[in-house]
C-alpha cells in the first residue's frame, strides 16, 4: 500500500501579499467609523436607534445561527482527526501547524462534500477549525507536496487571522468591492504560505490544478498554458467579475505562484478601465433614470397641488398656432364666462372653489360640456377664486401659462 511522502520539518515564513495590509487597516477604520456612527446614532436618537440596535441584533443574530448550524454540521458529520482517527493525516496537520508557529493545533476534520474538491478555516467562538474535503484529498494521492500544499493553505487563514474579527470589520461591506478585494488578497497569502509548505514546486501547483480540473486531469495539466488564460481575463466584463469574487481565478493563483509560467502578459490597465467606464455609465444611465422619474413624480403632485391649472398638464404649446383673431376670441371667452359667473353671484350663489366646480356651473348654466378655449395654447381658459371675487387668466401670445405675457381678468365687474 502507497504512503504519503513525509512533510519536512523546515519552519514556514508567514508574509503577507501586497496589499493585503493595507486592504485590511481601510475596511477596518470604514468598520469602525460605521459601529461608531451607529452607537451615536442610537444614543442621540433613542426610538430609531432602537430599531436599528433591533436590525443589528437580528442579522447578527441570523449570521449566528447559520454560524452554529454549519458548525454542528461538521462537528457531527465529518471525523475529527487525532492520534486514533487517520492519524496520519492528523500528524501532517500537527507538524504543519508547529512549522507554520502555531502554538495550538486547530481541530481539523474530514468531511465528505459530494464530490466537492474544497478545504476551508473557520472559527467558532474561540476555536479555530480547518476542513479537507474528502475528495480533495483523495484527488492528492500519494503527492505529499500537493496535499501540504492545500492543508497549509487553510492553515495560513488560521495564522493570517483571517478567520477573527468578522463581525467587526462586517460593516465596511458596503463599501463596493473592499471586502472581496480583502478576501482575494488573503487568498494569495495563503497560496503562498502553502506553496513554501509544499517544498516542491510540482507538487504545490498540482494542488491548485486539482482545484481546475479535478483528481484525474490535475497531473496532466499543462501550468504556462493554464497561467496564460488570464489574457481571457483582461477585459472590462471579466474584471467586473472579478472583483466581486471572494478568490482570485485560478490561472491568476498559479502565475502568481511561479511568474515565468507565462511572462508575457498585457497590463491590466485595459480591462480596469473598461470595467469603470461600464461602471460610470451604469451610474449614469442609474442616475438619469432616477431624475426622469422623479421629475414626472413631482410634476404630477405640482398639478394636484395647483387645483384649476391641471389643463396644462402635458401640454405642448408649441406644436398649437394661435389664430389672428385671438384677442377678439380671448375677450369673448372672458366675457361668457365672466357673465356666467356673475350671474350666479348676484343669484346668491357661492363662487365655484375649484376648476372642477366651474365646469359644472357653466355647463348647468349654458348647456354645454366644454368651457371656452384659450385661442393662444388652445387649452381651456385658466380660473381660481381670489379674495374680492374670481379670476379668469389666458397664457397670451407665448402658448406658455404663469409667464409675464399671461392675460389676466379679474372679476366679479360691477
Amino acid at each position: 500500500m502507497s504512503t504519503i511522502q513525509t512533510a519536512s520539518s523546515e519552519q514556514i515564513p508567514f508574509r503577507r501579499v501586497h496589499g493585503e495590509t493595507a486592504l485590511f487597516v481601510v475596511s477596518l477604520i470604514i468598520a469602525v467609523l460605521i459601529w461608531a456612527g451607529l452607537a451615536y446614532y442610537t444614543v442621540r436618537n433613542p426610538a430609531l436607534g432602537a430599531v436599528v440596535v433591533l436590525y443589528v441584533l437580528l442579522i447578527a443574530g441570523f449570521l449566528f445561527v447559520m454560524r452554529v448550524a454549519f458548525v454542528t454540521n461538521v462537528r457531527g458529520n465529518a471525523a475529527r482527526l487525532g492520534p486514533e482517527q487517520f492519524p496520519e493525516l492528523y500528524h501532517r496537520v500537527e507538524t504543519l501547524a508547529g512549522r507554520m508557529g502555531l502554538k495550538r493545533v486547530p481541530a481539523a476534520y474530514l468531511m465528505q462534500a459530494g464530490g466537492a474538491l474544497n478545504a476551508l478555516a473557520a472559527r467558532f467562538i474561540r476555536t479555530n477549525m480547518v476542513v479537507l474535503y474528502s475528495d480533495l484529498v483523495e484527488a492528492c494521492g500519494v503527492n505529499g507536496a500537493a496535499l501540504d500544499m492545500i492543508i497549509a493553505h487553510e492553515l495560513g487563514h488560521v495564522r493570517g487571522a483571517h478567520v477573527r474579527l468578522g463581525w467587526l470589520l462586517f460593516p465596511s461591506r458596503v463599501v463596493p468591492f473592499l471586502g472581496s478585494a480583502l478576501s482575494r488578497a488573503r487568498e494569495y497569502t495563503c497560496d503562498l504560505v502553502g506553496f513554501t509548505a509544499a517544498g516542491d514546486r510540482e507538487g504545490g501547483l498540482l494542488g491548485l490544478s486539482i482545484l481546475a480540473v479535478g483528481a484525474t486531469y490535475g497531473p496532466r495539466v499543462a501550468h504556462g498554458t493554464l497561467a496564460a488564460q488570464r489574457r481571457d481575463l483582461n477585459t472590462g466584463w471579466m474584471t467586473l467579475g472579478q472583483w466581486v469574487g471572494t478568490h482570485p481565478p485560478l490561472a491568476k493563483r498559479i502565475a502568481a505562484l511561479d511568474p515565468s509560467l507565462s511572462p508575457e502578459t498585457r497590463s491590466s490597465a485595459g480591462g480596469t478601465l473598461r470595467a469603470l467606464s461600464i461602471m460610470l455609465a451604469g451610474v449614469v444611465i442609474l442616475v438619469g433614470g432616477i431624475y426622469v422619474g422623479a421629475s414626472g413624480a413631482f410634476s404630477r403632485i405640482g398639478n394636484l397641488l395647483s387645483p384649476g391649472q391641471d389643463q396644462f398638464s402635458g401640454f405642448d404649446s408649441s406644436t398649437y398656432t394661435p389664430p389672428e383673431s385671438a384677442a377678439n376670441e380671448l375677450n369673448a371667452a372672458f366675457a361668457e364666462l365672466s357673465t356666467v359667473l356673475d350671474e350666479e353671484v348676484l343669484s346668491g350663489g357661492a363662487l365655484p372653489a375649484s376648476y372642477d366646480e366651474l365646469t359644472t356651473l357653466w355647463s348647468d348654466q349654458t348647456g354645454k360640456d366644454a368651457l371656452p378655449t384659450d385661442p393662444y395654447d388652445g387649452q381651456e381658459i385658466g380660473y381660481t377664486q381670489t379674495a374680492t371675487g374670481y379670476r379668469l387668466w389666458s397664457s397670451g401670445p407665448d402658448g406658455v401659462p404663469e409667464t409675464d405675457d399671461d392675460i389676466v381678468f379679474d372679476g366679479p365687474q360691477r
